[in-house]
């Protein structure tokens, strides 16, 4: 639905938002977080599903340089999936409520594009004369 010529804000997806931030030291790093934004690309909701990614999981601590970045990004599109592009089909309104066939689902069609994104890089790879 479009409102004024603008995406409907009704359309939400999972992002990662990366905080970057400088200790006392000087040192920088990087904390992502899983968030949920809306159609304008507007932050509505902080998630604590960050917490079950990476490195720090299950942990007092996180250390400094650890970075879960990709991994966040993954969980994601894999949030995407299953949440948002195919809610109706998959008739789930929370995470909890996702079961194996559709972790299947989404892995054979992350599979299925990674394939296809190589096939297309070997097409356009520049080839060396021997």
């Amino acid at each position: 639905m479009k409102v004024d010529g603008c995406l409907s804000q009704q359309k939400y997806h999972y992002a990662v938002y990366e905080h970057k931030l400088v200790t006392e030291e000087g040192l920088s790093y990087v904390r992502s977080f899983i968030v949920i934004k809306n159609g304008y690309g507007v932050i509505v909701r902080f998630t604590r599903m960050h917490r079950f990614v990476g490195t720090g999981k299950g942990k007092i601590y996180k250390p400094l340089y650890s970075d879960d970045n990709a991994r966040m990004h993954y969980v994601c599109r894999m949030l995407n999936h299953i949440l948002i592009e195919n809610r109706e089909k998959n008739h789930v309104d929370h995470v909890f409520q996702i079961d194996r066939k559709m972790l299947q689902e989404f892995f054979s069609n992350y599979a299925i594009v990674l394939v296809k994104r190589r096939s297309k890089e070997e097409l356009f790879k520049p080839k060396s004369i021997t």
